[in-house]
Formats: structure tokens, sequence, C-alpha cells
């Protein structure tokens, strides 16, 4: 899910000059020299101030970089503290700022509110501004769906459900959830 995205983030990076991160990969001290250790940490389950200070590095060099963007999103969740930087949230308002028309960064701004903010009503409510930039972010529709079914609202979720599977979303999981209990 996070592979589509930024691979739909960095094409569309490449045609707005903007977007400053796709053309920093050659530097020293780039985006991977911070990134990719502090998701490393993360997936050990580490929430140092360490963590985020590489993560804070990427997202002030590039702010809309879906990977540094989702790993904030899972540091704050595993109960990370912001310490001296920004929180989860200012980093995706940033890095919305920075290319506005990048509806992936918006799915994942949705996600963040719904995963980590544990508020369903503003997740949906950012999904479907994705949704009114992108129509076709697959991604959207699925996650917007899961969202719906655990809301209770799944005639919402059935509708998602069938845009997505239609599309050739690979997950199961909406399909198990959009149709409600008992209704195997």
């Amino acid at each position: 899910e996070l592979l589509s995205l930024v691979g739909k983030t960095a094409a569309l990076c490449a045609e707005d000059s903007r977007c400053v991160w796709l053309n920093q990969y050659t530097n020293e001290d780039n985006w991977r020299a911070h990134t990719e250790p502090a998701i490393r940490a993360l997936n050990k389950g580490e929430v140092s101030q360490a963590v985020i200070a590489d993560l804070n590095f990427t997202l002030n060099n590039w702010p809309n970089h879906p990977a540094a963007l989702q790993a904030v999103a899972n540091y704050e969740r595993r109960g990370g503290k912001p310490y001296e930087f920004y929180s989860g949230d200012c980093y995706f308002i940033r890095g919305r700022g920075m290319v506005p028309t990048d509806a992936n960064i918006v799915v994942l701004h949705g996600l963040y509110h719904y995963r980590v903010k544990k508020d369903p009503k503003k997740a949906v409510a950012t999904l479907e501004e994705a949704l009114a930039m992108d129509s076709s972010l697959i991604d959207a529709h699925y996650n917007i769906g899961l969202i719906y079914a655990d809301m209770g609202k799944h005639d919402l979720a059935l509708q998602h459900a069938h845009t997505a599977y239609a599309a050739g979303y690979p997950l199961d999981g909406l399909r198990k959830n959009a149709k409600g209990p008992g209704s195997g």
C-alpha cells in the first residue's frame, strides 16, 4: 500500500517543480541516510528521540516525503514523544502544503487521523477530500470502505468495496467487513 503511494507521489513530483525531494537522491546526506535507519528502528519497536530526529531531518528537507510521513505516523501511534519536533499532524499539514495537488499525501493524512488519532469522522472527511482530488485512488476507496464498515455504515462501505475491487485491489479485509455482521 505505501509503496504504491510512494510511486504515485514520485510521479507527481516529477511533474511539479515545487517538489524538491525527488531530486535529492544523490546527496550524501540524503533522505535514505535518515529515513531508512528510522524506519528500521521503528520496525524493531524503538521510539527514541533519535528516530524522530532522523524523520524530522527528512521532512524538513522534503515535507511531502511519503515514507517519512508514514514513519512519523507509526512513531506517534507507538507512543513516541515529539520532543522538540513537530507533531505528526503538523508534518502532514506541511507535506500537504508542499504539493497541494498530491492526493496520495492526503490519503496518508486520512489514515493518520484514523489509525493514530482514532478519529474516524476526520479520517473519512480527509479521504473524501483525496477522492475529490482523484476518484481513481483505490487505496482511498479501500481504506474509506474499511472505516465506514467500522462505523457500521455498511452501504457506504460496500459502495467503496465495489470500486476498490473492480479496480483490482489485492487485500480481502474490506470484502470481509463491508457486508456487515451476519451477512456471510
